[in-house]
């Protein structure tokens, strides 16, 4: 994450890999054919970012961060020095000064957006951009064997070497013929990248009755912005994000 400033070094806005590929992957036909060095940071910029200055107690400016809806706060030093707040101190704030008695179920998202091993990667866009989170478990059964988020969207290769690999591991395998099946056969290898091919797996996951700093910690030492809560019995029943501890700690 990063913020912009115009010509005049003045803030306007701030931008992230986060924008970058969500306007990629959404922003239509127009966008997907572009190529990247004909675009411009200015086109990406989230303009909603609020400043405070720099004396701004904490609490205020986890505060303002929560209700501007964006992803920093510019600080403002008094010689006219700009530096960033932004939910990755909200989250060592969390990590401070959240109560042990607050747990994950308290500070946790209730949406557990999935799909199987072998959905398209249309199929996980469509399931992300449904979910607040903007993150996919992938699910074998009930079992959790990974998690996608936008980033690993935004760099697959839709017909690059996972599929390739995919694809001499089908036929040495001997799953079927190289031509010729039949129309009733089962779909066992298409050359286009499925969700078992970006995810990240073993997930980093924490149990419901985890402390929510600990979480916060968990989050900031591993430089990730959610991991899924399961329950009891290794269910997933929601997310802990980085947005939730942080309205957890200044109770919105």
């Amino acid at each position: 994450m990063f913020p912009v400033v115009d010509d005049e070094e003045r803030p306007i806005g701030s931008v992230s890999v986060k924008d970058i590929a969500w306007r990629m992957l959404l922003g239509g036909p127009e966008w997907r054919i572009r190529p990247i060095d004909g675009m411009l940071v200015g086109e990406f910029v989230q303009r909603n970012v609020k400043a405070v200055p720099a004396d701004t107690p904490l609490q205020t400016a986890v505060r303002r961060l929560v209700e501007s809806e964006a992803d920093m706060l510019f600080v403002i030093e008094p010689e006219g020095g700009l530096l960033v707040f932004s939910y990755e101190e909200g989250l060592h704030a969390a990590a401070d000064l959240l109560p042990e008695s607050v747990l994950a179920r308290e500070a946790m998202v209730a949406e557990t957006p999935s799909v199987r091993p072998m959905h398209s990667i249309r199929r996980v866009i469509d399931v992300m951009n449904e979910s607040s989170t903007k993150r996919v478990l992938v699910m074998d059964g009930d079992l959790l064997v990974g998690i996608i988020t936008p980033r690993d969207v935004l760099m697959i290769e839709p017909y690059g070497p996972a599929a390739i690999r995919r694809r001499r591991f089908v036929r040495g395998r001997k799953y079927g013929r190289e031509t010729g099946v039949s129309r009733g056969r089962r779909v066992l290898f298409v050359p286009i990248a499925i969700a078992e091919d970006v995810m990240s797996s073993p997930v980093i996951s924490v149990k419901e009755d985890t402390p929510a700093r600990t979480v916060a910690q968990i989050l900031a030492e591993r430089h990730i912005g959610a991991v899924p809560v399961l329950d009891e019995r290794g269910k997933p029943i929601g997310f802990v994000t980085r947005e939730s501890l942080t309205r957890q700690l200044v109770g919105l």
